[in-house]
């Protein structure tokens, strides 16, 4: 698969993601951290996430902006490294989705240059996020913890 062609995805089930007035909220619940993205960064998980090409956002936002192909390039390369050494996103090599989605909406076109997408990420809810009820099950099921026997009543 050549680098435009690559596509990624969330790596689920221990991260869920929405993207909410513009900017893109990502937990991994696994590790009980959270990480947000910027308006630019935002948008690229968008297009990530549908299963768009890396080529195809390339394009879109070096066309939405006055910046070159290969500083935009560069950012999205900066920022996939990123989201891949943190566990976000994993390839997709899955098939193509039946359609390529129009980008437009995503980078409009502007007269500033391309904005680098910044990842921000948090560990003060660790502990909270680690308290799901989930992390503690066996077998038996929840609420049962580990150590507790199943309640018979």
């Amino acid at each position: 698969m050549s680098e435009a062609t690559r596509r990624f995805k969330v790596n689920e089930p221990d991260v869920i993601e929405d993207v909410i007035d513009g900017e893109a909220i990502i937990a991994d619940l696994g590790r009980g951290l959270y990480f947000s993205l910027d308006d630019t960064g935002s948008r690229i998980w968008s297009a990530l996430t549908s299963g768009t090409p890396i080529g195809t956002i390339v394009t879109a936002a070096t066309a939405a902006g006055a910046s070159s192909t290969e500083e935009v390039q560069a950012h999205i390369d900066r920022l996939l490294d990123e989201l891949q050494a943190e566990a976000l996103i994993t390839p997709d090599a899955g098939a193509a989705p039946e359609s390529e989605r129009d980008l437009s909406e995503l980078f409009p076109l502007t007269e500033a240059p391309f904005s680098p997408p910044t990842l921000s990420k948090y560990s003060d809810m660790e502990q909270l996020l680690m308290l799901d009820p989930i992390h503690d099950v066996d077998i038996s099921g929840w609420p049962n913890s580990p150590e507790s026997p199943p309640s018979t009543s």
